[in-house]
């Protein structure tokens, strides 16, 4: 299966300097969400942190609702105080790609695998330290993200 593609907002945000450890990222990261998105409802339960760029780093993903579906911010630490956050878009719909079956939406961290149906994700690199993300909601296969290293943000794919 093919990774896909996604439009991508990148935004660079100062964040505190309290970076190194997980409750200030993820509490960092919703709060900067809420300022810079505001008319996006940020769900905190979804709030997943983990390495996800392999940096060592814990970075920080969460799901918000928008009226065109869902929102998911994911915030990488890079640098001193420094947060870039990556917003990818998807639908709610049985019949749609890019898209969760249902509401409410689940957000998970996983052990990540660059094997998919056989095949190796451009551009996906395997670290015991290295987290995926499982994006689920309703009935259908959940939505499978990885950092893309020749890239440099989050990539996704489905089985």
């Amino acid at each position: 299966m093919k990774p896909f593609s996604m439009a991508l907002i990148l935004v660079a945000l100062t964040c505190s300097s309290a970076l190194a450890a997980e409750a200030p990222v993820g509490k960092g990261l919703l709060a900067t969400l809420r300022a810079a998105r505001p008319e996006v409802r940020w769900d905190a339960s979804t709030l997943v942190v983990a390495d996800l760029n392999g940096d060592g780093s814990p970075d920080a993903a969460a799901v918000g609702y928008s009226k065109n579906g869902i929102v998911l911010a994911v915030g990488v630490s890079s640098g001193k105080g420094t947060l870039t956050i990556q917003y990818l878009d998807f639908s709610i719909s049985a019949s749609i790609e890019a898209a969760i079956c249902g509401a409410p939406a689940h957000l998970s961290a996983v052990p990540l695998s660059c094997n998919s149906d056989g095949d190796t994700l451009p551009g996906c690199r395997e670290a015991s330290t290295t987290a995926g993300l499982f994006l689920s909601g309703g009935d259908c296969d959940p939505i499978n993200l990885y950092w893309n290293y020749d890239e440099h943000h989050i990539a996704w794919w489905r089985n």
